[in-house]
């Protein structure tokens, strides 16, 4: 059984990126969205369950005291919005099946690399990989271009501080003003853009 405080996908913190089923179990949205589009049942209990069924979750924990971080009654209610009215991005135009890309292949898809230090670049291919899986439809035609973008700014802000953020675009000569940035060339003409601001 899983710990209150893990996602029983994942099995890491549930701390952000939450969303409950309609039959009230928590997991993080990236991981539940993955599960129900495969499965269509709660990861806990199995009930029958669809997309439109995931409500987003905030927080809204006081940040001040330690307690709202270990204490799940110390928290604040909840601000609750259904996936449905979340704007999905424009799935992409596939030339035919996307490609599953293994974590050891996305470093031969980096076309440009500027500043960043050696475990920050272990760490964007890891969640790019993460996001990709997560976020590639079950059909293996389109990518969901807005929660790689989602998934990959927060990890980043989480781990390293700081106005990070990521474009996931069609453009190839997308660049930014950073001291700090990455880009990725995938398939179907997909680029992944990541930069500090």
């Amino acid at each position: 059984m899983a710990n209150l405080h893990e996602c029983v996908i994942c099995t890491e913190e549930l701390k952000n990126n939450l969303c409950t089923t309609k039959c009230g179990h928590l997991a993080h949205m990236d991981c539940a969205m993955q599960w129900v589009t495969q499965s269509r049942t709660c990861p806990t209990c199995r009930h029958p369950v669809d997309r439109n069924d995931l409500i987003r979750i905030y927080a809204d924990a006081d940040s001040e005291t330690s307690s709202s971080r270990t204490n799940p009654d110390s928290f604040q209610p909840f601000n609750i919005e259904p996936a449905e009215l979340i704007a999905p991005a424009q799935p992409t135009i596939p030339n035919g099946p996307l490609r599953d890309y293994q974590r050891s292949e996305l470093n031969s898809q980096i076309t440009s690399c500027v500043g960043l230090q050696t475990q920050e670049k272990e760490d964007i291919i890891t969640w790019l990989h993460k996001a990709l899986k997560l976020n590639t439809m079950r059909d293996g035609l389109s990518r969901d271009g807005e929660a790689i973008e989602d998934h990959l700014t927060r990890n980043l802000q989480e781990q390293y501080g700081g106005r990070w953020a990521c474009n996931f675009t069609k453009n190839q000569n997308l660049t930014m003003q950073s001291v700090k940035s990455i880009k990725f060339r995938l398939d179907n003409n997909d680029f992944v853009f990541i930069y500090k601001r």
